[in-house]
């Protein structure tokens, strides 16, 4: 509804008058908007499930599709969306089709996890390579690369060979290009690199710069999203943006509102263009729209518009983890936080009232996404969100407020750096002194089942209508029964349970070997935990597991030992059982002192060990060859269950796996030694194999890896043994129910 601005507003100061105040309708709440967002939703599932959004997504990449056919391919296009450091950027073709391009090898840096070239969005390149489909989660509960690339729009990855820039960022890219190298040179040159890494996480988004122990603690303690620009950084830039046009009486200039749409659009495409930023960035112009028009602002009705404006662009943005959490999380904010403030009502200080609040109403909203995407709850996340957050408040304007003096005024620069070098310094070490004190506060629940997702939604309209006082019950004390009730339903629902048959599943961690047993009784061990840090962790999330028995190290190598520094941090874990000689080398130190300081027990074996479980014993044997090499020395393992036994021998060389078999009278599965590597088979050991009874032979290995593995020959050798083979290269996790075997 427009008004007539002379009627309602003073012409001196612009305040709304009583008497026409008294005259006004309250502005309603849009729910027929709500209600159409919802229907939309429903219908965009709809077509998820009949195939209709994957044929959307095909009929634009025809052309490249049979380009893909040919399995290589060379174009010409203009990068969409890149990071400095990561190993992939989006590439706009000529054919206005999005390409997910991964950097060739000899530009990763896998030891500082960074890419030692980049290409700024806006670069025109001329790319060679081979292009191939996006695989599924290939572990359970692991990195969906299909769905998160349909998220962006594409559903094509190009494996460069070779790049070449035909063209350097022109227009407002490069003026986006300027601004992140002025700002990352300011920032590395007074700053120390850690804090450095940590300000870049926090104004662009580049949380692969980061120490992945510090970024997986935050994970930890809930408080990651602050390192996802979001409403949060958004919303501190436009707060004091309009803070400056308000306080020079600009606010409901033409020019201001120009101004401040072209500073949130760089920022945003600063930072990637992320759904959250740009739904933030979003209500902010509309409500400084709202403004200049003399309207009553809606915030609900802004975030729905948003929301369907995002989808209609990109429908398959409705399973994207981040674009769900930025707008419940959002929604949560707006419909919780009045009504907690009103309970609140004993705390004397506003500020503190607020604060309390907005936390506890972003927690509600992010909980069962949380749950659903992490498969972790955290229940004593809201602390540390009140107590850090503000502190990153603090820090991104300071940041900006030290980017932009230090443009002006050079010689300054140190100074204008102090505040927010003692906030970053307060964040990061408040971060890990928290973190020590109170230790591991997340747990692995696993997926939630669809039920307890419908039981929290109720719970959530019930609790809103508790806090505002409506009764849709007899009596608000039934209400609130209810809602206790429903609260204790949840957490039964959501109690871990253990498999109900054993067990064994082999991962795929990329070129790296890791398998899991799972028990009926609830037993945990690990043998290896692989090349991929994330992965192990996810699918440890996904089965509920917080507790395991004994973790088997078969040596020092990383592509063995990746997986565990992260694994002690979010799962608690009794032995850690290695060859003593590969405990000393310089890979292991830090897993050594990391357990130290988490009081695992760490033992080393010389000879033979044998570990007993309720219906299980593992036998553990040190092995040792002259070949003088890192992994010359070897603990290999067998795992015996009642009908028969799983043969673990790490990367033993063939004459240390001739000696290792030499005393198994049954082996029933035969892990693949050296992810298939010719070096540690021969036809000869296949057939000895067979003879003791091996049904199986599975190999671990990454997709597509650079070492050829498994090589040909060795793929040969088990097929004339007529043992059925099995890789994590070809098949993704490999799972086995031993009392089916």
């Amino acid at each position: 509804m427009f008004v007539n601005r002379k009627s309602i507003f003073f012409r001196d100061d612009c305040h709304i008058t009583k008497k026409t105040h008294q005259n006004m309708r309250q502005y309603p709440q849009s729910y027929r908007m709500v209600l159409l967002a919802m229907v939309c939703i429903i219908v965009l599932i709809l077509a998820d499930f009949s195939g209709i959004l994957q044929q959307y997504i095909q009929s634009e990449q025809n052309v490249i599709l049979e380009r893909a056919l040919k399995k290589q391919a060379a174009l010409s296009g203009v990068v969409a969306e890149s990071k400095k450091g990561q190993s992939y950027f989006f590439v706009q073709t000529e054919e206005d089709v999005l390409l997910y391009v991964t950097i060739p090898y000899e530009y990763y840096d896998a030891e500082n996890g960074v890419c030692t070239i980049w290409y700024p969005a806006g670069t025109t390149l001329y790319i060679e390579g081979s292009i191939s489909l996006p695989d599924h989660a290939r572990n359970p509960g692991g990195f969906d690369e299909a769905l998160w690339l349909s998220s962006k729009k594409t559903g094509l990855v190009m494996n460069a060979e070779r790049i070449r820039v035909l063209a350097e960022p022109a227009g407002i890219w490069q003026i986006v290009y300027r601004l992140h190298e002025g700002m990352e040179h300011v920032l590395y040159h007074e700053l120390s690199k850690e804090q450095a890494d940590l300000s870049m996480a926090l104004l662009t988004g580049a949380k692969h710069r980061m120490q992945d122990d510090f970024y997986t603690m935050t994970q930890s303690m809930g408080i990651a999203h602050i390192f996802a620009v979001s409403g949060l950084h958004v919303g501190v830039i436009g707060s004091v943006a309009i803070g400056i046009f308000h306080s020079l009486g600009w606010m409901r200039s033409r020019i201001s509102i120009a101004a401040l749409a072209v500073g949130l659009s760089v920022y945003c495409m600063l930072a990637g263009l992320p759904a959250s930023a740009l739904r933030a960035a979003g209500m902010i112009l509309l409500s400084a729209l709202a403004s200049m028009w003399y309207r009553p602002p809606n915030a609900m009705n802004y975030l729905t518009f948003l929301a369907m404006v995002l989808l209609l662009d990109n429908p398959f943005l409705l399973w994207n983890a981040g674009f769900q959490l930025s707008f419940g999380v959002t929604l949560s904010l707006l419909l919780f936080v009045k009504p907690i403030q009103k309970k609140l009502s004993f705390i004397p200080l506003d500020k503190l009232r607020s604060s309390i609040a907005v936390v506890l109403a972003a927690y509600l909203g992010s909980v069962p996404l949380t749950a659903w995407h992490f498969y972790t709850f955290s229940p004593i996340s809201p602390v540390f969100n009140f107590i850090l957050v503000p502190l990153v408040t603090a820090a991104v304007p300071l940041l900006l407020a030290g980017l932009f003096l230090s443009a002006v005024l050079p010689i300054g620069t140190g100074l204008f750096f102090a505040p927010a070098k003692a906030i970053l310094w307060t964040l990061a070490e408040g971060t890990e002194f928290l973190y020590t004190v109170i230790g591991r506060v997340q747990w692995n629940i696993g997926r939630p089942d669809t039920i307890i997702l419908l039981i929290y939604i109720v719970f959530l309209v019930l609790l809103w209508y508790r806090l505002n006082d409506i009764s849709i019950m007899p009596s608000l004390k039934i209400q609130t029964a209810a809602i206790s009730v429903f609260v204790v339903f949840m957490i039964l629902f959501s109690i871990p349970a253990a498999p109900k048959q054993d067990e064994l599943l082999y991962l795929d961690t990329g070129q790296g070997s890791c398998a899991l047993l799972r028990t009926s009784t609830g037993e945990v061990v690990l043998f290896d935990t692989g090349a991929q840090k994330q992965e192990l962790s996810s699918v440890l999330a996904w089965y509920g597991v917080n507790y395991v028995e004994a973790v088997i190290l078969s040596h020092g190598d990383m592509d063995h030992i990746s997986g565990l520094t992260q694994v002690m941090e979010t799962v608690a874990i009794e032995h850690i059982f290695m060859e003593s000689a590969q405990m000393q080398r310089t890979s292991m130190q830090e897993c050594l002192n990391q357990a130290k300081q988490k009081g695992i027990a760490c033992h080393a074996v010389e000879g033979q060990r044998t570990l007993a479980f309720s219906q299980y014993s593992v036998s553990l044997a040190a092995f040792y060859d002259n070949s003088h090499t890192t992994n010359n020395t070897e603990l290999a393992a067998i795992l015996y269950y009642p009908k028969g036994a799983i043969a673990f021998p790490g990367d033993l060389a063939l004459s240390a796996v001739q000696q290792f078999i030499s005393k198994e009278d049954t082996i029933t599965i035969w892990t693949v030694p050296h992810h298939g590597s010719r070096n540690s088979g021969s036809a000869n050991l296949y057939k000895q194999l067979k003879q003791k009874g091996a049904q199986y032979a599975v190999i671990s290995a990454g997709k597509e890896n650079r070492y050829g593995h498994p090589h040909t020959e060795v793929l040969e050798w088990i097929d004339q043994s007529h043992i059925l083979r099995y890789s994590t290269a070809e098949q993704g996790a490999i799972l086995f129910l031993l009392s089916e075997l």
